[in-house]
């Protein structure tokens, strides 16, 4: 029988010398050795300890031994889990689910059952309970239980953890001891809400008097900027009062009868997933007579905003339009408030005679000066953005961030030419007017001018040489609208031509973003890519011929997008452009690019241009494919483009394939027997000089810097024989290009 060592411990020394001398022949002890007296298993012989036991017919003393490795050798009775008393937030730190194991009956935790002889309790329960967490739960699920507690025959933990940021929903999570397991439990979390962010939506006045037979342009006040495009309006009564929906927040409202209630104008912005809804009624009542009523005010600024140097003067001028009859424009400047919330960075002066603002830049920094006027319309206000500063030196093109191309339409003329035959004069002056209007409507809507923008500037350049005063800030492109024409296509009116002043600005860091900001002298150096704005009512003409700087550039596709028309175009420096819309392919043009050639390559010059859709019929000889038109001649020296592709006939009328020279560019004829003679587009492979090249959507093989697949690369503009070959595993500009030619930062 095993015995406290208590009682033994003044003959433990002696017994356990004496019992190895007499038993020589026994090695260490290898095995437990199990007492059934209490269940507990005993190992390691110690000479002397305070806690131990002592064995009468080995004669050995054993220390207090440590559970059996692995978790059969516990009998485990239960394994519980507590379910979350409430729903937990995505995103709370120390989150935890509380749990608890049972032994079964006759073992206790408290008699030091472990899986080594230096291990706890607490590392077995640690150590055997398994856990199932779901994916997503957790930032990172732990792997064990922890803040284990013993008490007895059963012993406490939790499974703790942050929950994710991203966590929403319901999530099962269990645990098991061997073949016990819990029974699963929930826990819920309740996903972050996003934050919408306010709108503002709302007329100046909450009544208006409009005359039966009349119209007026009511301005809402809204932000942001994105929300007005989604702003629906309507009116109560539309057989009274119609309403349409104009630009900028501008409604504009037609008196058509007299009615006995007011009608009432609502303009609604629907709630979406990133900002709040709003509303705004606007209540009308439509009369007999003109009421006599003083006229809403507009302020706007000419000659855009400053960038001085201190001590340095810039002038702009304050316009005031009226509707109605008074005040006057003259009592509008006599009456503005002028406020400059940065009086010791610029001082400005305001001629009420005029309009005139002077502002002289005194040191470093940003003002906003604010002209403002109030009637009883409401209040009219405009800000001149000024920037002083500290003129660098020096400027490098890299330190200048580029973004979007913008347009600016205000002040276009338009030549409308005579009245053709049937058309009398006012239905022609009608013609202009509306052609003007849709041209300025569309461009002003057409979102797609700001995409597709890409700017490289060399380097070695020393960008305060053309007006840049200061590192960072915004390069883009300013397209001025200055005139376009018209004419008549089967009797109904047609816009031919227009003409942009297109500049590079520089808009400042912390400028405006609808600051004009300054414009940069010409003859920076780089390449230059970005869309001019097609208007909508070119209708469905296929091509626009762009002159730059008066000389001939390119036929381009026009391409659209939601956002509008427009064409892509490619220069290596600014000046006045020139767009004429045509239906008829050009056959020495391409939509921006430059050309190819390879030594074995036929080619083949024309002047000649096609209808670009042909109708007949294929024939072929022993020489080859040609196409009779309905017409019984052959197409030649000239593009056809046949059930939807495009094809070229030589001088001796048949079908061209490879390379070919055309209108001083290079194109790609297909070889392939599946589509033989097809024009080629986008990347295309050589393969008997095992380069790359790259045509546009007109099939023009494209020169220079091109930006194709998400990335930059670079066609050899002037190798002898693989003109327009991409470049890789080289040096460019300053720009190293890869083995796929493309250019890594």
């Amino acid at each position: 029988m095993k015995r406290n060592l208590k009682h033994y411990r003044q003959v433990a020394s002696t017994v356990l010398i004496t019992t190895l001398l007499m038993v020589p022949s026994l090695g260490p002890l290898t095995s437990l050795a199990d007492n059934p007296d209490d269940g507990v298993v005993y190992e390691d012989i110690i000479d002397d300890a305070d806690d131990g036991y002592y064995d009468e017919e080995d004669t050995v003393v054993y220390s207090r031994a440590a559970r059996a490795s692995g978790s059969d050798a516990v009998s485990v009775d239960s394994l519980c889990l507590t379910a979350p008393a409430e729903k937990v937030d995505a995103g709370t730190t120390g989150f935890s689910i509380a749990g608890s194991v049972t032994l079964a009956s006759g073992s206790n935790w408290t008699d030091g059952l472990a899986s080594s002889s230096n291990a706890t309790s607490k590392d077995t329960i640690t150590d055997n309970i398994q856990l199932s967490i779901p994916k997503g739960l957790f930032v990172t699920a732990p792997e064990k239980v922890s803040d284990v507690t013993v008490n007895g025959t059963t012993a406490t933990f939790k499974i703790a953890g942050d929950i994710a940021a991203d966590a929403s929903g319901d999530y099962m999570v269990g645990a098991s001891w061997g073949s016990v397991k819990a029974e699963g439990v929930t826990v819920t979390v309740i996903p972050k809400k996003t934050e919408l962010k306010e709108v503002t939506l709302m007329f100046t006045d909450q009544e208006l008097q409009l005359q039966a037979g009349t119209s007026k342009d009511v301005t809402m006040e809204f932000k942001p900027d994105a929300i007005w495009d989604k702003v629906t309006v309507n009116s109560s009564n539309e057989e009274a009062v119609k309403v349409s929906r104009g630009k900028n927040g501008v409604l504009t409202l037609e008196g058509v009868k007299v009615t006995e209630e007011p009608v009432i104008v609502t303009a609604a912005f629907e709630e979406n997933e990133e900002y709040k809804g709003a509303e705004a009624t606007l209540s009308v009542t439509v009369t007999a007579e003109p009421p006599v009523e003083e006229g809403a005010v507009t302020l706007s600024i000419e000659g855009g905003d400053l960038i001085l140097d201190p001590e340095e003067t810039g002038t702009a001028t304050i316009i005031a339009k009226v509707e109605g009859s008074f005040p006057t424009e003259k009592d509008v400047l006599a009456g503005i408030q002028m406020e400059n919330n940065a009086a010791d960075v610029a001082e400005a002066e305001f001629d009420p005679n005029t309009g005139k603002v002077t502002v002289k830049g005194l040191k470093a920094g940003m003002v906003s000066i604010t002209f403002s006027y109030e009637n009883s319309k409401g209040e009219s206000e405009v800000t001149l953005n000024v920037k002083v500063v500290e003129t660098s030196e020096t400027v490098k093109p890299l330190e200048v961030e580029t973004k979007g191309a913008e347009v600016d339409v205000a002040g276009a003329a338009i030549d409308g030419g005579k009245a053709p035959e049937g058309v009398t004069d006012e239905e022609h002056k009608a013609n202009v007017e509306k052609i003007k209007d849709e041209v300025k409507d569309s461009l002003e809507k057409n979102t797609n001018v700001k995409n597709g923008f890409q700017l490289i500037i060399n380097n070695n350049q020393n960008l305060a040489d053309f007006g840049v005063r200061e590192p960072g800030g915004t390069i883009y492109p300013l397209q001025k609208l200055e005139s376009m024409s018209m004419g008549y296509d089967q009797g109904k009116p047609v816009l031919k031509s227009m003409k942009f002043d297109i500049s590079l600005y520089w808009r400042p860091e912390g400028f405006d973003a609808s600051s004009t900001g300054a414009k940069l002298k010409k003859d920076i150096k780089g390449s230059f890519k970005f869309r001019i704005p097609v208007p909508e009512s070119v209708g469905n003409v296929r091509y626009a011929n762009v002159n730059h700087d008066g000389k001939w550039l390119s036929q381009s596709v026009i391409q659209k997008e939601n956002g509008g028309w427009y064409i892509t175009v490619k220069v290596n420096s600014f000046s006045p452009f020139t767009v004429e819309f045509t239906d008829t392919k050009k056959s020495s043009g391409s939509s921006g690019g430059g050309g190819g050639s390879s030594s074995g390559r036929s080619t083949t010059t024309t002047t000649n241009t096609e209808p670009d859709t042909m109708f007949g019929s294929w024939q072929q000889d022993e020489q080859g494919w040609r196409f009779m038109q309905n017409n019984g001649a052959y197409a030649a020296n000239a593009w056809g483009r046949i059930n939807g592709f495009w094809y070229y006939f030589g001088e001796n009328t048949y079908m061209m394939t490879g390379w070919i020279f055309v209108g001083e560019q290079w194109y790609y004829l297909s070889q392939t027997p599946e589509t033989i003679g097809k024009m080629q587009t986008g990347p295309i492979y050589d393969a008997a000089t095992d380069r790359w090249f790259h045509a546009d959507a007109s099939g023009a093989i494209q020169t220079g810097w091109q930006y194709i697949e998400d990335s930059w690369r670079y066609l050899d503009p002037a190798s002898e024989g693989v003109r327009g070959a991409m470049v890789t595993n080289q040096w460019v500009d300053g720009r190293y290009l890869d083995a796929q030619g493309r250019w890594t930062e």
